[in-house]
């Protein structure tokens, strides 16, 4: 059997299955749209051979004297926590790549932050509204 040599272009999409039978992506790749269907325990081994594909292109460009390309990161989950000694909000994030960032805002400005998040979440509901 010969290997088919496949580009993606784009990610278009990605969701579960009905019945959470499993999951998809859809990507534009060189030969035209494309549906990818996996199980749950089939995401699990395509991210970590993901994860190692990067490391190893990653390693040759080291080797080849490359800047390693930007890699965008996917926040996962966020952790919230007050400092009470440093007068500080810690806001944490763990991003799909297993790295983390950790953010701290200062009392003065939790007032101006909250403010900005408050009136983003209007303005979100709002599209919404008008989607519907």
């Amino acid at each position: 059997m010969v290997m088919k040599e496949i580009v993606i272009l784009s990610t278009q999409r990605a969701g579960a299955l009905d019945a959470g039978k499993g999951a998809f992506v859809e990507v534009e790749t060189s030969e035209g749209p494309c549906q990818i269907r996996f199980t749950a325990e089939d995401a699990e081994r395509l991210l970590t051979a993901l994860h190692d594909a990067r490391k190893q292109l990653q390693a040759e460009r080291v080797k080849a004297g490359t800047p390693p390309p930007h890699v965008s990161r996917t926040p996962e989950r966020w952790e919230t926590a007050i400092d009470p000694v440093e007068q500080t909000v810690i806001l944490r994030t763990e991003f799909s790549d297993g790295s983390s960032e950790q953010t701290r805002i200062p009392r003065m400005e939790i007032g101006r932050v909250a403010h900005f998040l408050q009136q983003a979440l209007k303005r979100f509901d709002a599209g919404a509204e008008m989607r519907q």
